[in-house]
């Protein structure tokens, strides 16, 4: 689906909803559509500022209500092609007549295309390094290697990949000149990048194309292609590592080298795995994979003590809750420095189990991108609360998903994602990371709290989301309720909205009888649920 049908569903959708895009907003949303950064999106006679913090957000807003989910500049592509695929034939037709401002036909090649982002050299640190002296070392040792042709980087956001490989080259001068850096959150098409290692590198055009000149040039040269955000090429909303359409030459410029002997090395970096790096490493040599792992406790306090945090008999239990990630340790840091005076006992007696709206936005990105199995999933494990086997999980699943198959799929998934902990026992226990469990239960808390708030005032018809599709107690979790990660948030949210205990319960009795009971086939918690809130609230709060 081509970026000009997206921008005319747009146009069409807002004239439906009664609020007109303007030439502002289409140009802003094509340039968006065509892979650029917003810092590096320039509309002549507006100031950059006044784009960015005012007409940007008003954008992404409309196109969150069109879409009826949230929308921002990364899944642009995605929510606009599922929503149009949710249209009658008539509708599409009408999207087809469409003509965005300023265009006199409705032809791609009519579309101006914006002036590409200046090349910005390899990423400077700005913060003290600290990684395993062994992945820093190794990854020296296979740049420097000649029949290395392709490394795969990978691990979860905030590790520190993209400045472990900075470090290394910037420590290997000769490495450093023949390096050439592709950000893909700056240049996300491949014909993008192709015209800047064109223009960095000076190469003339080949009669076979990018990719078999890329390939003659680096079998020649012993130069360092660099490709940094690897995972934006994923599709969302989908099972891990299935690359968008648009850029299958990605694809075949990594099958091509990765066979072949190079003088030169291509690089890549990603927090996501994928069946297609899988394959490409199997057996074969001159791939390699490389797995960033979380900060040591004993080097991630150090990051703590560059903040002067306080109470330093709290630093280990900070640092697990984080799982040594630099970039979460360093926001949490930052954060108690700045609202608790360094005080780390301070910050763990509040009551944002976060940490403010910085770190909740990454966690977010890493988990907005997955399918509904992938979601499921992780509610379940979330409340939970604990590691478990594939075989427990598939035992307690088999309403969600039906076959065995399906979670597993969905637990490798998650695997892919980083965004689960496995532990090896006599066979494989997985869980959730520390800080994932914690915004998932605070997100599902929210999200409960709502429900009951939005039911009590509609009363008799009830509506409920999270409540009907998982049990606030599964099989198998603790038995002690008070250990539960969601049900005493959610009387204590539901507290914070009516103050009184007695009006919450007497509400929750109502919603429990207006609620009809589930039976043995159907996938529906409701009143399993709102009786379990009922309980609770009478025998422990009240």
């Amino acid at each position: 689906m081509t970026n000009l049908t997206l921008l005319q569903l747009c146009i069409w959708l807002s004239h439906k909803h009664g609020d007109p895009l303007d030439g502002l907003r289409q140009e802003l949303l094509l340039r968006a559509l065509e892979g650029y950064k917003l810092k590096d999106i320039q509309i002549d006679g507006y100031s950059h500022s006044y784009v960015k913090r005012v007409i940007a957000p008003d954008l992404w807003k409309r196109l969150g209500r069109y879409c009826n989910q949230r929308v921002g500049i990364r899944s642009l592509q995605l929510a606009l092609t599922t929503k149009y695929e949710q249209l009658s034939e008539q509708e599409k037709a009408a999207v087809d007549k469409i003509v965005p401002n300023g265009m006199a036909a409705t032809t791609e090649s009519q579309v101006p295309a914006p002036t590409p982002p200046q090349y910005q050299g390899i990423p400077r640190n700005k913060n003290h390094f600290y990684n395993q002296e062994s992945t820093l070392r190794t990854l020296g040792q296979r740049l420097q290697q000649r029949d290395i042709s392709l490394i795969f980087v990978l691990g979860g956001g905030g590790l520190g990949k993209t400045t472990l490989v900075s470090e290394v080259l910037r420590h290997h001068p000769p490495l450093q000149e023949n390096t050439l850096w592709c950000n893909l959150s700056d240049r996300l098409m491949f014909d993008h990048n192709w015209a800047l290692i064109q223009q960095e590198w000076a190469l003339a055009e080949h009669p076979d194309g990018a990719i078999a000149q890329l390939q003659d040039h680096l079998q020649q040269q012993p130069k360092i292609l660099v490709f940094d955000h690897w995972e934006l090429l994923f599709a969302t909303a989908c099972l891990s590592g299935n690359y968008q359409p648009q850029h299958v030459m990605y694809v075949e410029f990594l099958e091509a080298i990765a066979h072949q002997s190079l003088a030169g090395t291509v690089v890549v970096i990603s927090r996501e795995h994928s069946p297609a790096i899988e394959a490409l490493a199997t057996d074969n040599p001159r791939v390699t994979l490389i797995t960033v792992e979380g900060l040591s406790n004993l080097v991630a306090q150090q990051i703590l003590q560059e903040y002067n945090l306080q109470d330093p008999e709290l630093w280990a239990d900070l640092v697990e809750t984080y799982r040594g990630n630099p970039l979460k340790l360093r926001l949490i840091a930052t954060g108690i420095q700045e609202w608790y005076g360094g005080s780390v006992a301070q910050f763990q007696n509040q009551e944002t189990i976060i940490g403010g709206n910085t770190l909740r936005d990454i966690l977010y990105n890493l988990t907005c991108r997955i399918s509904n199995s992938e979601q499921e999933v992780l509610y379940w494990l979330m409340l939970w609360g604990k590691s478990i086997t594939l075989e427990q999980l598939q035992a307690n699943f088999h309403v969600e998903m039906p076959f065995a198959s399906e979670v597993w799929d969905a637990v490798r998934s998650l695997d892919r994602r980083f965004l689960l902990e496995k532990k090896e026992n006599h066979r494989p226990y997985f869980g959730l990371q520390p800080s994932i469990q914690r915004y998932l239960a605070q997100e599902f808390t929210r999200e409960c709290c709502q429900e009951i708030i939005q039911a009590i005032a509609n009363l008799p018809q009830t509506h409920f989301n999270h409540l009907k599709h998982f049990p606030l107690m599964p099989q198998g979790a603790d038995p002690n309720i008070l250990t539960s990660p969601v049900i005493c948030p959610i009387l204590k949210g539901l507290q914070n909205r009516y103050r009184d205990f007695s009006q919450i319960q007497a509400n929750l009795r109502r919603l429990a009888q207006n609620t009809p009971p589930a039976n043995s086939l159907q996938h529906d918690y409701r009143q399993t649920n709102l009786t379990l809130l009922y309980e609770t609230l009478t025998t422990y709060f009240l």
